[in-house]
């Protein structure tokens, strides 16, 4: 896979657009699906750690970019794990990381990874595609999507163990995972609309049809909910830094790489989120950081919608959107177009990556209490009572 084959895509200015006009391209055949989910994530976020399960997710995606010199490769943040596409150049590299990943997790969150990279010519050979697409969210993010159920059976494999994964194991020994730029600062963020939807649609046929029947779904979203920038669950005045030091712990944690972090690295994650705090209180401009302006940055940055095989989203909406959007979701399953798992709280969280302050930094959305990982469950409970 050629370095550059992520940059050469020609991005698409909305997740609609790139829906409506298909602008993907088949990956290459030498190309790796890295992927990773946590193990019994239902239980641990029944348990109010769902903030860990999205740090360990994260966490395996700053992995990779850090191992392979933080190249542009495509990526998804899944909530409870992660995807993303290497070229055979980063394969070692990338497995390195992402097994100092796996041991991280389970030393410093008390989680489990299932992880391991699949082939795309194994998953082509299978009979299904991966094509890649890319998305400018804003003029410093671009966000991957993933279509032709490729790293949907990726995923499949994973779970069951399948021989075609180079499978990675908790036991095994090799360097650290560099997790620089990982960060969770933000309290819960609270929508001015009222709540936080987290919502997968899976169209019910492949290919061309099932993208078209995607694209029709973001439509009867936006008609409930308003266009996207009104469906937003971010914005620069929902945006808070956390003040208590339980809200930092997380982060000191996986930085460390210890459930019990010590002094230096607590005091320093505080005193850093403090300083931030102050910097945009006063909208200092530092080494190319305009602080004034962070938050709409940080809001911009955001993957609330993406593509993976299905559409997902993470979105604010008040109680008579969400009625009327139930109310058009149901109507499509009663019509056999789709399948949908719906989660609803009062705030969502975020889990950042910050490799340069002012222009590198871009930020996963999760619901709270859940969020995707919840939502997944309530899609496999509907196609499970149709005997699917």
């Amino acid at each position: 896979m050629t370095t550059n084959f992520y940059q050469e895509i020609l991005e698409s200015s909305s997740l609609a657009a790139l829906l409506r006009d298909g602008r993907m391209h088949p990956a290459p055949d030498d190309g790796w699906l890295v992927c990773a989910d946590v193990r019994g994530s239902t239980r641990a976020i029944a348990e109010g750690r769902y903030k860990e399960v999205n740090l360990a997710g994260a966490a395996c995606i700053t992995a990779v970019l850090n191992a392979c010199g933080r190249a542009d490769l495509p990526f998804i943040f899944g909530g409870d794990g992660a995807m993303l596409l290497v070229g055979p150049e980063h394969r070692v590299r990338a497995r390195e990381a992402l097994a100092g990943a796996v041991r991280m997790a389970r030393a410093a969150l008390s989680l489990e990874l299932r992880a391991g990279l699949v082939p795309v010519r194994a998953l082509r050979e299978s009979g299904a595609e991966l094509v890649v697409g890319r998305v400018r969210m804003s003029e410093g993010f671009h966000q991957a999507a993933f279509m032709g159920g490729a790293a949907a059976l990726a995923d499949a494999w994973l779970k069951a163990g399948d021989a075609r994964v180079d499978r990675i194991s908790a036991d095994e020994t090799g360097p650290e995972a560099d997790l620089g730029g990982l960060e969770c600062r933000w309290r819960g963020v609270r929508p001015t609309q009222g709540s936080v939807a987290a919502l997968i649609v899976e169209a019910r046929r492949a290919g061309v049809e099932g993208r078209k029947e995607l694209e029709t779904i973001l439509g009867e979203v936006e008609t409930a909910l308003g266009t996207a920038a009104e469906r937003r669950p971010v914005s620069a005045g929902t945006l808070e830094l956390a003040r208590d030091p339980r809200e930092l712990e997380g982060e000191a944690r996986i930085v460390s790489g210890r459930a019990q972090p010590g002094r230096w690295r607590r005091w320093r994650v505080r005193v850093e989120t403090g300083v931030g705090r102050w910097l945009m209180a006063r909208g200092v401009k530092l080494r190319g950081a305009d602080w004034g302006r962070y938050k709409a940055d940080v809001a911009a940055n955001t993957d609330f919608e993406k593509l993976d095989d299905a559409l997902r989203m993470v979105v604010a909406a008040d109680a008579e959107g969400l009625a009327r959007l139930r109310a058009r979701l149901d109507a499509a399953v009663e019509e056999g177009r789709i399948w949908y798992g719906l989660q609803v709280a009062e705030e969502c969280r975020m889990t950042c990556l910050v490799f340069v302050r002012g222009t590198e930094h871009f930020h996963f959305v999760d619901g709270a209490g859940g969020g995707y990982a919840a939502a997944a469950n309530a899609l496999k409970a509907m196609k499970a009572a149709a005997g699917r």
